[in-house]
């Protein structure tokens, strides 16, 4: 098996041992020490590798059962409980969980070039608890937690459930985890999978599972993703359009249209809520510089023969609809900015003419 990165619009991550670090490091926790007297009996004389394992082998009946603990409100009684076997497992509680060295500044790489997705056996309270506590819910379109489904990894409704609410495809989905059950759950998807080793299981167990790719951390991941910019086009007619291009437009075309995309999503997400994310601000800032990189005056001279030919509210567009959006240094800066909306729809119409006059020879 072999990891294929162009065929990942969306990656998913779990939790515990993947962003988020074991309780002191460990893998095995309290239990390892517990099983320390009996290390003479043991296999191997190595009571880590058999809490190790046992943690491996419970990880699905024991989602099931704090599941079942959550619907029947069980679990406020239990917690205590709860928390004193997370802490035997190595997995922390609430108030002490803390991102995997190198977590967060990948994911501010990330999240303008991919879609992003947490699929957890948390609870909901514990799973945006460590994300609004680190700074890193904004990052992720969509959270899947144990509350949210009834079936659990192995079984793909997880990963795709996560997928239909990135509205990506399962088979363009990345499944990031640390355990055999994260490899299952990707693959029976569709998806592909990456196995990480901060968590629990060995390197041989998640290959055995079906990962297409073993690393120390995610930390290293970033390593084996194309550079882009971007998300998929919103703009089908724009996709059509690009898709006649012959190999000669192509190339550049794709970086163009890819960059503004990031844009424009942006500028749309921002003015619908008024305020921009920390995410967003990276993505625009990021897209943002390329484009000024290639704009003046390649671009502009491209642009200029269309752009007259669009209306702004009604009226012919005045100037050239992409330096007025590129202007703003900010994403906040989209805030309240009705007439740069309606010069975004220029633009768009000027961008899809533009493509839309170098198909013609070809479909003359």
């Amino acid at each position: 098996m072999a990891l294929d990165p162009e065929r990942i619009d969306a990656i998913v991550f779990d939790l515990d041992g993947t962003l988020m670090q074991l309780r002191g490091g460990q893998k095995g926790g309290g239990l390892a020490r517990w099983l320390a007297p009996l290390a003479p009996v043991l296999p191997d004389r190595d009571p880590q590798a058999l809490a190790r394992r046992l943690f491996v082998l419970s990880e699905t009946p024991t989602n099931y059962l704090l599941a079942i603990m959550d619907r029947t409100g069980l679990m406020t009684l239990l917690r205590p409980w709860v928390d004193r076997g997370r802490a035997a497992k190595g997995i922390g509680t609430l108030g002490d969980l803390h991102p995997i060295d190198g977590v967060p500044a990948l994911l501010a790489r990330l999240q303008p070039r991919y879609a992003l997705g947490v699929l957890t056996n948390r609870a909901r309270r514990e799973a945006y608890g460590f994300l609004d506590d680190n700074g890193l819910r904004d990052y992720f379109s969509a959270v899947t937690t144990r509350q949210d489904i009834w079936r659990f990894k192995p079984h793909p409704e997880a990963v795709r459930r996560t997928a239909r609410l990135l509205q990506i495809p399962p088979e363009r989905v990345l499944m990031v985890g640390d355990m055999p059950v994260d490899m299952e759950s990707g693959k029976r998807a569709g998806a592909q999978a990456l196995g990480v080793l901060t968590g629990f299981a060995t390197a041989a167990e998640l290959r055995a599972a079906g990962a297409d790719v073993v690393l120390d951390s995610v930390a290293e991941m970033e390593a084996l993703l194309p550079e882009r910019l971007g998300v998929q086009s919103v703009n089908p007619y724009t996709d059509f359009l690009r898709s006649m291009q012959d190999a000669a437009h192509v190339e550049e075309i794709e970086r163009f249209v890819a960059a503004w995309d990031v844009v424009e999503t942006v500028m749309v997400a921002v003015s619908k809520r008024g305020r921009a994310t920390a995410a967003e601000r990276h993505a625009h800032a990021a897209a943002r510089e390329s484009l000024l990189a290639a704009y003046e005056p390649r671009w502009a001279e491209r642009f200029a023969p269309h752009w007259p030919d669009t209306l702004e509210a009604g009226q012919p567009t005045a100037s050239d609809p992409f330096a007025r959006i590129l202007a703003p240094d900010s994403a906040d800066d989209f805030a309240g900015r009705w007439p740069l909306m309606q010069a975004l729809a220029a633009a768009r119409e000027t961008l899809n003419r533009y493509i839309l006059a170098l198909t013609a020879p070809s479909n003359g």
